[in-house]
């Protein structure tokens, strides 16, 4: 038995109302994705035109993929800065490479997770392994980034892996 239950068709503002920003189409996808990065296909519910305070403590929700690759096509993010925020990602299927400016990151695989603690800031780069065997690339994961709590979002940027990575 779950230690905590909760009717969510009760609960106060559990659903947002038909048309509002967070509601999700008759058909319940989020939206189509869009070129991310150098081309990765993102999907993104937030943010976009959506009240952030909504959201809060998060600030964005990304699901990469699946996109199967053929060699030489694979795409990653170009170098990006984060501060004062957490994201958490969690590899489904494939890999990436994550290389970051306090000389962390490493081999995110199948079934893998990554935190990263932007604090007072960080540069990073997404891609996928440069070499990866067989040279096409098959690849989903989700990620997530919420605000770091007050003096936590100018503490020392780190990048912590777990699960099948190296």
């Amino acid at each position: 038995m779950p230690a905590v239950t909760a009717d969510t068709l009760t609960l106060p503002g559990s659903r947002p109302s038909p048309g509002h920003p967070l509601a999700a189409g008759a058909n319940g996808r989020i939206g189509p994705a869009r070129a991310g990065g150098r081309g990765l296909p993102v999907r993104r519910p937030f943010p976009g035109p959506v009240d952030l305070s909504l959201t809060d403590p998060f600030l964005l929700l990304d699901h990469m993929g699946p996109v199967d690759w053929g060699p030489g096509e694979a795409r990653g993010t170009s170098w990006h800065p984060h501060r004062g925020f957490e994201t958490v990602t969690y590899m489904v299927d494939g890999a990436f490479e994550h290389q970051d400016s306090t000389g962390g990151g490493g081999l995110i695989t199948d079934g893998a997770t990554q935190w990263m603690t932007a604090g007072g800031g960080i540069l990073h780069i997404e891609r996928p392994p440069t070499r990866s065997s067989p040279p096409a690339v098959c690849s989903t994961a989700c990620s997530s980034g919420s605000t770091s709590p007050g003096r936590r979002s100018w503490c020392r940027p780190a990048t912590r892996t777990s699960g099948a990575a190296t």
